[in-house]
């Protein structure tokens, strides 16, 4: 599924991001900064303790998380 959140008053520090969560893997992009993404292996990981995004053995699946963030995008315009 598809999330996203925005700047709201009531909590300017929290920065705006889109995500994208499958059964196994969690995605989340800020829109602010490409190096601030987060990838969470849900299955080995259910707290999202590990952050994989820059770790070199998921970087197919963090390529993956993008496409399909970006398919969900276009889809919901």
């Amino acid at each position: 599924f598809l999330a996203e959140y925005f700047f709201f008053f009531f909590s300017p520090r929290v920065p705006a991001w889109q995500a994208v969560r499958t059964k196994r893997w969690k995605y989340v992009h800020y829109m602010l900064s490409n190096s601030l993404d987060e990838l969470y292996d849900l299955k080995n990981d259910p707290h999202e303790l590990t952050n994989l995004a820059s770790d070199a053995e998921s970087r197919e699946t963090l390529a993956q998380s993008k496409s399909k963030l970006q398919v969900l995008l276009d889809e919901s315009k």
